[in-house]
């Protein structure tokens, strides 16, 4: 007797939804935080900082995109033990390993594989952003806030 088995990979989707949720995030942060001066002078990493890490937005956009069934944490991790465990041991935990063993390495692999991928995009909105200003060294504050604004609008994941 042959039986076949159909596993979803949906890794990747989850690594490219958690970066999106990210942005967007960071993009809600500039616009609800009227002071874009204060972007101007900050680097890509310590927006990040500010505007995921520090109220733990970006360690719950991971956990919604971390799975919770074990027909999908299975299918998951037998696809890709070998890089859930990397990542696993790259976190730093050596202790026991946890009952949820399986579901916290695809945590920390989603964490380390987006983490990465966030800075890049922001780092492309800040580079945006600060091109404005220079490009607009004449123009009021409120002109070159209202044109970073409608660019942070426009702006697509």
């Amino acid at each position: 007797m042959k039986v076949t088995l159909e596993i979803e990979d949906s890794l990747q989707e989850r690594v490219d939804s958690t970066v999106s949720e990210s942005v967007e995030r960071a993009i809600q942060y500039m616009n609800d935080n009227d002071d874009f001066d204060t972007y101007y002078g900050m680097s890509a990493n310590d927006l990040i900082e500010k505007s995921l890490r520090y109220d733990g937005t970006f360690y719950e956009i991971v956990d919604s995109n971390t799975p919770i069934y074990y027909s999908d944490i299975d299918g998951i991790y037998y696809l890709h033990s070998n890089v859930l465990e990397e990542a696993y041991n790259n976190a730093g935990i050596y202790n026991e390993q946890p009952d949820n063993y399986r579901q916290v390495c695809i945590y920390l692999y989603i964490e380390q594989e987006a983490w990465p991928l966030i800075e890049e995009k922001i780092e492309e909105i800040k580079s945006e952003m600060d091109d404005i200003r220079d490009g607009m060294v004449e123009s009021s504050d409120e002109e070159i806030e209202e044109k970073q604004r409608e660019f942070l609008d426009e702006y697509s994941v």
